[in-house]
């Protein structure tokens, strides 16, 4: 028997898949849905959650809701109560401090890197977005536009001197290691 060629199969027809949609259990789905809601504040910190109850709203089976609870019980967004069911847990203080630190001293590296790997052109089509702004603005203000917003409104405050610190990113008040610093 002759092997089958691809134009036997109807091949020619297919195309290259581009992407295919992730898929993801129901267990998966529960967990992303609960998570979203308490870092979106839906569901407040000290809500109480019971599997049931929680498997009843959304019509499904106990299982992935389960798999769901473990899951953020992991990554302390709740925590299991000694007389049954769970109970969501908030941010304290420290651990927003703890947070923004990270981020803007993450954020201000990673400025860093791009700016010293920065091409020939890389800045293109960021300059061509800033003429389009200013030549829009430009005839909002020339037809008297309510819109428009006074250029007073929108300058910077300058900062005092003492309140700075070069090693700092900007908006932060956290030093930038050493090593980060082009010196």
């Amino acid at each position: 028997m002759p092997k089958k060629s691809y134009s036997d199969t109807g091949s020619k027809a297919l195309r290259p898949l581009k992407s295919l949609r992730q898929r993801k259990s129901l267990g998966q789905m529960v967990y992303e849905n609960l998570r979203q809601a308490i870092v979106r504040g839906g569901i407040a910190p000290g809500t109480r959650l019971v599997e049931n109850q929680i498997a009843e709203a959304q019509g499904i089976s106990r299982t992935p809701v389960r798999e769901a609870i473990h899951k953020l019980e992991r990554e302390r967004f709740i925590e299991r109560l000694t007389h049954g069911g769970f109970r969501v847990l908030g941010l304290s203080r420290q651990d927003i401090v703890e947070t923004f630190g990270i981020r803007s001293v993450l954020e201000g590296y990673a400025a860093r890197l791009a700016a010293l790997n920065l091409r020939d052109g890389d800045m293109d089509p960021l300059e061509a977005n800033i003429d389009e702004f200013e030549r829009k603005k430009a005839t909002e203000e020339a037809a008297g536009s309510k819109h428009a917003v006074p250029r007073s409104s929108v300058q910077p405050e300058p900062q005092p001197a003492s309140d700075r610190d070069d090693r700092c990113p900007p908006g932060s008040h956290l030093p930038v290691p050493a090593d980060y610093i082009k010196g």
